[in-house]
């Protein structure tokens, strides 16, 4: 299993420890939680929101990657019809 790191997946790490930090400082100060118990909390939240959102992203992108699929297999029969027709009638210029 190969991991690729690119300016994404690190922005995208950025991204989840500074809402898992503010988290859990909003229940530090609003509620006296203890340190442990918030932060706990707030990166299984954070998580959970990032997974989620994920999911729906793949969900459209696979949508997306289905309909490219679709109107290039459309093209290339669209091609291929031409040409069978071009043969025909260059075949039959021949005879």
């Amino acid at each position: 299993m190969e991991v690729t790191i690119d300016r994404y997946r690190v922005l995208h790490l950025v991204l989840l420890m500074f809402s898992s930090f503010i988290i859990a400082k909003i229940l530090i100060l609003k509620w006296e939680w203890s340190s442990l118990s918030a932060y706990g909390f707030g990166v299984t939240i954070t998580t959970q929101v990032s997974n989620a959102v994920s999911k729906i992203i793949e969900d459209e992108s696979n949508n997306t990657v289905d309909k490219k699929r679709e109107e290039k297999r459309e093209r290339v029969e669209k091609r291929r019809e031409r040409r069978n027709q071009q043969n025909k009638v260059s075949n039959s210029k021949k005879k």
